[in-house]
């Protein structure tokens, strides 16, 4: 006899623009630059779906509020480092099982023309 199905839901967030000091380089760190977040939450939204109620599921209101909070004032090397922060936070989020965390630079220090330059993550609970 098969066990219960596992559930693949997700909330995702795409193009989180968020303000911080990244950079290797004293001149990166020397401004604040903007970086593109892209959020995928694993997190079981069968209740949610059948009730219609807020209380059964992740509020993205909420989690981008916190990612916004997290990252404020934040000062990083790395924008590995930034994706681990956030992953962490994401994962410590009531329900949330893995999180896969996308971070770009709008604007890389390389001379070659490029939308975005960045790193994607992928963390599990446990």
């Amino acid at each position: 006899m098969a066990g219960p199905a596992t559930r693949l839901d997700s909330i995702f967030v795409r193009r989180l623009r968020l303000p911080i000091r990244v950079g290797v380089t004293a001149a990166e760190r020397a401004r604040l630059q903007f970086v593109l977040l892209d959020l995928d939450l694993r997190v079981d939204l069968g209740r949610a779906g059948v009730s219609d109620d807020l209380s059964e599921t992740l509020d993205y209101g909420a989690v981008t509020s916190g990612v916004a909070a997290l990252l404020e004032g934040m000062e990083v090397q790395l924008l590995e480092r930034l994706a681990q922060a956030v992953a962490e936070f994401l994962l410590a989020q009531d329900g949330v099982v893995e999180v896969t965390v996308s971070v770009a630079k709008e604007t890389p220090p390389i001379m070659e023309e490029t939308s975005g330059v960045g790193v994607r993550i992928v963390r599990t609970r446990g």
